[in-house]
């Protein structure tokens, strides 16, 4: 399905997040450091759940981490990110 809006959604989403200052706060946090000031809260925690599974992370233990009750919605949103782990989940 398409939408025929009267204004550009991706530029609309932009100004807002220019606008939030949480994300305003995190790119002054990054270009403080010296990873530039372009960096957004979604590339930091899905470069965080790549790194979890590229350390062999249970899915069950990243779905935990970032803050989901099960790991439905970890598999669905980060499924490019994930790889199959080789250690089972540890007990809850």
């Amino acid at each position: 399905m398409i939408l025929n809006l009267p204004f550009d959604a991706v530029k609309l989403g932009q100004v807002a997040k220019d606008f939030d200052p949480t994300e305003t706060a995190f790119r002054t946090i990054t270009a403080g450091v010296g990873v530039g000031s372009d960096w957004t809260l979604r590339e930091l925690r899905h470069t965080f759940v790549s790194i979890m599974s590229d350390n062999d992370v249970p899915i069950e233990k990243i779905a935990d981490l970032v803050g989901h009750r099960t790991t439905i919605v970890t598999q669905t949103v980060y499924r490019h990110q994930l790889r199959p782990s080789s250690r089972p989940a540890p007990p809850r």
